[in-house]
């Protein structure tokens, strides 16, 4: 919104009759980021798995938002995926798309608990490096890699996005996550098998 814009809204919000329903909804806006976040959060999910590619759809693969679907406002909300032929995973490598503070949207290959310095050294596990580095990933303590699938710089721009037009961004979801999870979807089975056996 240009500046004139902005000036004739902001005084058309704090006239006298609109002043009341203005602080009222001001004071909502907590919950109303919260409850748009989740519908987002489960909707990028299902829209994830509708469009689960052909090689990936006779794999077993867990799912989860997390922290959990009511509070998925909080930096690094986001879904997590895994292969799951061993059954539940208390440690080991998922697939992720996060939001972080700016509410930026990033993917890659995430821990479920911060790692040993061991399990950085199993054939395995360095191979995924390996091949995240190639693949210009960052890696932190708690990401093998990350990499930004966009970039907001304004304050509620994945929400203003999310408002404006969905399809446009879990296309960009789809075109970022799918071809890398394709890629990398049998080393992370065999690292997480790796992880499981050393433990």
């Amino acid at each position: 919104m240009n500046k004139p814009h902005t000036d004739d809204f902001i005084k058309y919000l704090t006239s006298r009759e609109n002043l009341p329903y203005t602080l009222d909804i001001l004071s909502q806006g907590n919950e109303i980021r919260r409850r748009v976040f989740c519908e987002f959060w489960r909707g990028v999910q299902q829209m994830l798995r509708d469009s689960t590619p052909r090689a990936l759809r006779s794999e077993k693969l867990s799912w989860a938002l997390w922290p959990d679907e009511k509070r998925m406002d909080s930096e690094s909300a986001g879904v997590y995926l895994w292969p799951s032929q061993s059954g539940k995973q208390n440690q080991g490598i998922n697939f992720s798309v996060v939001r972080d503070s700016n509410q930026s949207l990033f993917f890659g290959l995430s821990w479920e608990k911060a790692p040993k310095p061991s399990l950085l050294k199993l054939p395995s596990v360095r191979r995924l490096i390996d091949f995240l580095s190639e693949k210009e990933f960052k890696p932190t303590t708690w990401w093998l890699g990350w990499k930004y699938i966009n970039r907001n710089q304004d304050e509620d721009g994945l929400l203003l996005g999310y408002a404006r037009d969905r399809g446009a961004i879990h296309g960009q979801i789809q075109e970022s996550f799918w071809p890398f999870a394709e890629e990398s979807f049998d080393m992370v089975v065999k690292a997480n098998k790796a992880v499981r056996d050393s433990i």
